[in-house]
């Protein structure tokens, strides 16, 4: 699972994501959560979920991959709320060949 913001973090607030409790259900079936807190670009499709660098800080890494998962494999999306309107984070299943 991935949470990132599309802006910068407010001053004191970095790091400050509830992470899952490492005894629930939901730890057990997810595993560890991998928390990202950067800038960046993100692009929902019919087909997709495409999330790229988009930093005015590093402008060489701006375009640059961060995560993409087809939308079949995506199971839950939720966005963030009044404490923290920019996050964004979702579960998506690895394809096993």
């Amino acid at each position: 699972m991935y949470a990132l913001t599309s802006k910068a973090p407010t001053p004191g607030h970095e790091n400050k994501i509830n992470s899952v409790e490492e005894d629930s259900v939901a730890a057990q079936l997810i595993g560890e959560p991998l928390f990202k807190n950067i800038q960046v670009a993100l692009i929902i499709s019919t087909k997709a979920i495409l999330i790229s660098h988009a930093d005015p800080a590093q402008p060489e890494r701006n375009g640059g991959l961060v995560a993409l998962h087809q939308l079949g494999f995506v199971s839950f999306a939720g966005a963030g709320n009044a404490q923290h309107p920019d996050l964004f984070g979702y579960i998506a299943k690895v394809k096993e060949d």
